[in-house]
């Protein structure tokens, strides 16, 4: 059984995809963080890895460059499995 891969790396795999995708597309830092109404230093803070942008943010900015977030980012752990399989008994669990 493989280990999961922390969040943290989880987030700078995803915002290093973000990074290559918005080159790709023709953006720049300015063109993104301004069409996500946030400041130049927070988005490149996000960029870097530096810091991580609540879920909102993280979903309009993989959205403008056609990017889907998938489980491979966002894993259930198990409490939360355990609660998809019989919320009452994970609740009682918890």
């Amino acid at each position: 059984m493989s280990a999961r891969p922390s969040w943290r790396s989880a987030f700078a795999t995803l915002t290093g995809q973000l990074a290559v995708r918005r080159a790709e597309k023709g953006f720049t830092q300015r063109d993104v963080y301004l069409r996500l109404g946030v400041s130049r230093s927070t988005f490149q803070r996000w960029e870097q890895g530096e810091a991580v942008p609540d879920a909102y943010e993280l979903f309009r900015w993989a959205d403008l460059l056609d990017i889907a977030i998938t489980s491979t980012v966002i894993e259930p752990g198990p409490k939360s499995e355990a609660a998809c399989a019989d919320p009452a008994g994970a609740r009682a669990a918890a």
